[in-house]
């Protein structure tokens, strides 16, 4: 039948299609407002399946210290997408470096005014993954929100989140990015592992890829203008958009290039999403897990790296054809389907060798700025080649980089294969110069430094330096802790709670831990510390503390001093004063304390924990998973009067205050025992347990 509104032909019947609807006005039309009715999910006539509620895997592969990490995971389109339609007047693609694109959307959506309040109606289950964004970003809305469009990344491309841009009305919006999906379930789809069970002659219908989904308020009848931007790390560039609504038509559609260097291979491809009867075994496990029933599936989870390798998937290509930059298309898409956009950098005939080199506008935290190398991810703390041959002659190349008068220089030696379909790529090269010996003691206070970098073209014995810059820097004073840090290539907000490791030391030059060490041993009833042998139990381990404790409290004259010790995401730095230094100063905050005891009790071979809650730190050892077996330390009450006796408290008083603090704020209600993960989610913030073992595995050690 054809439709009397746009001429178009459509099916008489169809599953989804509304009684209500005049018989001779297609699905579309009536969507936009043409005819006398438009449905949403309430409309009892509309023939769209009711479906249960099913809670998503949360997609957390593993919590630490150093940060979440997040495992590849699925989103579910809301169904009342099926009663919208997107009007897309522009989607612009252009290269704008070899190594970023620029993506320009411009939309309307329409359809029934009710829809947006009511988007999931029955699936707040669908909700779970903009919750999580949301809480990551301390935000409340009062508004309805919903994944409005998705971009398909394949490898070596990635959506640079704090690039996105939203403007409606000539008004920014607040817009959220999700790059953790592979499987998107469209709003025709059915939920996994519901209890009423699909019909059978219906079936899932998703795309399975690596994607972002952005997250924005629902408005209908507005313009939506996004632009964000993507990072590439090779030469060939493969996208592809999803508007997850049933009718969409795109208006004008252009691919271009901005840079110098001309684009080969445009193609574009219609491409329909997966009608099956199953889900992808790797999702299917997760779910089968998440809810506890047997499987014979494979565990094959993966990281969500954004730069991870999986290209666009659906069950077939509805067209392809091949573009020229000054086409501008006109596309329409029915059902859900996507559309690709391929296309790759020419190969020039007069440049040999692209090259960007980013440096870190971030202050530097000295003490511990080469231990960041080695948080999972993350990448560029302090310079990155970024270098692409376009020739067609093998690049033997020598990256070498130094801050000036504070660090030795960092050589790398690369060789860069020719240009070619099978070879070509970025490859992105970072670089930590090592400190000089010694040179942590003469950075007290902040300062600028110059990092200088070169890179050398080698041709047999001949050097050729065909780069070379310099840049100012910030060092921070080596006694900053810094206690996050944002990834600039991911994102990800990386807990530092481990780097308090560089603090900890089991000796000095000056010796003066290994002194106090030894005179506290006067105060044990023994008169000696033994440390930790195989058999020492808990109470002999807490009993060398009390000496310790005893020790400077009674001899050395310790005080704390009400120095504020902030430990959340938001704060920027602390500093921490080195054992040593507390031991002449005679003095320290709650951090300084339980730094200066940690140190002493590693000199003796007994494992600190550190328990660290926003605004606080205390002291801890024995078996982390089992409060029974575990000794508590508030060291702050080092030269304190109690009130309760009017003299200085006991190492016993000490302990129980610990004691009480942890099970307050580190216990889960009705728990007698810590529950053994390394992350534990408190009301206001986060808080951890930070073991020094775990810390010096990891190689993390103080340097002077």
């Amino acid at each position: 039948m054809k439709c009397i509104s746009c001429k178009e032909k459509f099916p008489k019947k169809h599953v989804h299609r509304c009684a209500k609807l005049p018989t001779k006005i297609c699905l579309k039309c009536a969507i936009e407002g043409v005819g006398s009715h438009s449905c949403d999910l309430n409309c009892p006539d509309s023939k769209f399946p009711s479906l249960t509620t099913y809670p998503l895997s949360s997609s957390i592969v593993g919590m630490t210290p150093m940060g979440e990490i997040k495992g590849t995971t699925e989103e579910f389109m809301p169904r009342g997408f099926h009663f919208l339609s997107c009007k897309v007047s522009k989607l612009k693609i252009s290269l704008i470096k070899v190594n970023l694109i620029e993506v320009e959307v411009t939309f309307i959506l329409k359809g029934n005014k009710t829809i947006p309040e009511s988007i999931y109606f029955g699936e707040k289950w669908k909700l779970h993954h903009l919750d999580n964004l949301l809480k990551e970003a301390q935000r409340k809305v009062t508004y309805a929100m919903g994944p409005i469009f998705t971009t398909f990344t394949h490898a070596g491309l990635r959506v640079i989140p704090e690039s996105i841009r939203l403007e409606i009305e000539n008004k920014n919006i607040l817009i959220f990015v999700n790059d953790t999906a592979e499987l998107i379930g469209l709003p025709d789809c059915f939920p996994p592992l519901t209890d009423n069970p699909k019909p059978s002659n219906e079936k899932h219908t998703f795309f399975s890829a690596k994607s972002a989904v952005f997250y924005s308020p629902l408005l209908l009848n507005r313009e939506y203008k996004i632009n964000y931007k993507i990072e590439a790390i090779n030469y060939y560039y493969e996208l592809g958009f999803l508007f997850p609504y049933r009718y969409v038509t795109i208006e004008n559609l252009n691919i271009n290039s901005q840079t110098s260097f001309e684009l080969a291979g445009r193609k574009i491809r219609l491409m329909e999403p997966f009608r099956r009867d199953k889900f992808p075994k790797r999702q299917e496990y997760e779910w089968y897990r998440h809810k506890h029933i047997p499987s014979n599936l494979p565990p094959a989870i993966i990281s969500a790296d954004p730069f991870r390798n999986q290209s666009m998937l659906g069950e077939s290509f509805k067209s392809e054809r091949t573009i020229s930059e000054s086409e501008n298309l006109n596309i329409t898409l029915r059902d859900y389907s996507a559309l690709q956009t391929l296309f790759l950098l020419k190969k020039s005939n007069s440049l040999e060798l692209i090259s960007i080199v980013d440096i870190t506008d971030s202050p530097i935290p000295v003490r511990i700025y080469e231990q960041l190398q080695a948080l999972p991810k993350y990448r560029d703390f302090l310079i990155s080649f970024d270098i692409f041959n376009i020739s067609e002659k093998q690049l033997d190349l020598e990256l070498s980089s130094k801050i000036k008068g504070y660090t030795d220089t960092a050589i790398t030696n690369v060789t860069l294969p020719p240009y070619g379909p099978n070879t070509s790529k970025h490859l992105l090269i970072p670089q930590v110069p090592k400190l000089k010996r010694g040179i942590l003691s003469k950075i007290s206070n902040s300062t600028s430094a110059t990092l200088e970098f070169k890179i050398i073209k080698k041709i047999g014995s001949r050097r050729i330096i065909i780069e070379r810059g310099t840049k100012i820097i910030k060092l921070l004073p080596q006694d900053l802790f810094i206690r996050s840090i944002k990834d600039p290539k991911t994102s990800n907000l990386y807990d530092l709670s481990k780097m308090l490791g560089a603090w900890i030391t089991p000796s000095d030059s000056q010796g003066l831990l290994d002194k106090t060490r030894a005179e506290a041993a006067n105060f044990h009833p023994e008169g000696i510390l033994e440390g930790e042998q195989g058999n020492t139990t808990l109470e002999n381990k807490s009993t060398q503390i009390k000496a310790i404790f005893d020790y400077l409290n009674k001899k050395v004259k310790i005080k704390y001093v009400n120095q504020p010790f902030t430990f959340d995401f938001k704060a920027g730095g602390q500093r921490i004063i080195t054992p040593e230094k507390v031991l002449k100063i005679k003095a320290g905050n709650c951090i300084d304390l339980v730094i200066l005891f940690s140190s002493l009790m590693e000199g003796l071979g007994i494992t600190p924990l550190i328990f660290i809650m926003p605004g606080h730190a205390f002291l801890g050892w024995g078996n982390k998973y089992k409060t029974s077996e575990m000794g508590f330390l508030e060291c702050t009450c080092l030269g304190m009067l109690d009130p309760q006796t009017g003299q200085k408290y006991t190492f016993e008083k000490a302990f129980d205050i610990a004691k009480r603090n942890f099970i307050k704020e580190f216990l889960y209600k009705g728990e007698e025992n810590y529950l053994p993960i390394h992350s534990i989610s408190i009301p206001s913030n986060k808080g951890y347990i930070v073991d020094l073992d775990e810390i010096r595995k990891e190689g993390i050690f103080r340097t002077n």
